[in-house]
């Protein structure tokens, strides 16, 4: 009798229990009870018996690309920090214009470098007759010493030079002109160039594309004759720039440069070449170019 008191006592103080079948248990009342859809019994089943498969396989492929995405990127800077260290040589044949305006008339006239060298008569100066000459022989010496037809030819941007490649390459191949390789620039009006519109008209068949003046306004704006007009760091900076671009931007491997003899005289300088003579008129002469993985240069 206690015992039965006792239960309702318990009932009533905690109405929202009932006890289950079982006995005293007491759960939570239970409302109608709801059947899963099909759908959601498809879903629990594709979960059980194929999606646990599927997400593991989907996380090995993606730790797959990621492994193989981090290896080429591993092997482009491999293969990057080689290139850099790995030398680069070519062997560029230099030759020097022939015998032009300003070179004959510093021969005739002993006070040609008291003023007479600032005439504009000698701007961007022409082959004399000699200088077409001497750039026929060199022909000839060509065919003798280096029969081999040249991928490139890269001229000065000055007449002079542009003349002698003509002379001695009549048949080409393609010609590409650079101010990179023009004479050092000082006040001699023989070293001040065209205007490339002018240029083109007369020689059409020279890419004149990488010149990015119409005129010529280094001549007026960078003097290079500092500390010496001979000794100028400024024509050593440019000659090693233009060293860099034959071996880094152009493919080409046998290459004939056509340009000026105080150019030339940095350049050797620059590039620490042994044999360090002055170039002739119309001289040609094959030097080995290189650059180590630091960009130094040279043999």
């Amino acid at each position: 009798m206690e015992d039965t008191k006792k239960r309702t006592t318990e009932f009533i103080r905690r109405p929202h229990l009932q006890t289950t079948s079982q006995g005293d248990s007491p759960a939570f009342p239970q409302g109608p009870r709801v059947r899963p859809s099909a759908s959601t019994n498809a879903l629990t089943e594709f979960w059980q018996f194929g999606g646990r498969r599927i997400l593991i396989l989907y996380l090995v492929l993606a730790i797959l690309l990621y492994m193989r995405s981090f290896r080429q990127t591993a092997v482009a800077a491999a293969a990057k920090h080689h290139q850099q260290r790995t030398p680069v040589c070519k062997e560029v044949y230099f030759i020097r214009h022939g015998e032009a305006l300003h070179n004959r008339d510093a021969k005739l006239f002993a006070d040609f470098y008291q003023g007479r060298h600032l005439s504009p008569v000698y701007h961007d100066a022409p082959l004399t007759e000699t200088g077409v000459e001497q750039a026929r022989r060199l022909r000839n010496f060509i065919a003798d010493h280096y029969p081999f037809t040249p991928d490139l030819i890269v001229s000065s941007t000055l007449t002079r030079a542009i003349q002698t490649a003509n002379g001695a390459y009549p048949e080409g191949p393609r010609m590409v002109a650079t101010d990179l390789c023009r004479e050092r620039i000082a006040s001699y009006a023989s070293d001040r160039r065209r205007a490339i519109s002018e240029l083109v008209r007369e020689f059409p068949h020279v890419d004149f594309s990488h010149v990015a003046d119409e005129i010529d306004v280094h001549f007026d704006t960078q003097k290079e004759i500092h500390p010496d007009p001979y000794d100028s760091e400024a024509c050593k900076s440019r000659a090693r720039r233009f060293v860099d671009w034959l071996l880094h931007e152009r493919p080409e491997k046998k290459i004939v440069v056509v340009t000026h003899w105080v150019f030339l005289s940095h350049l050797l300088r620059a590039e620490d070449v042994p044999d360090k003579r002055v170039f002739e008129n119309a001289e040609m002469r094959a030097i080995k170019l290189c650059r180590d993985g630091g960009g130094n240069s040279n043999e």
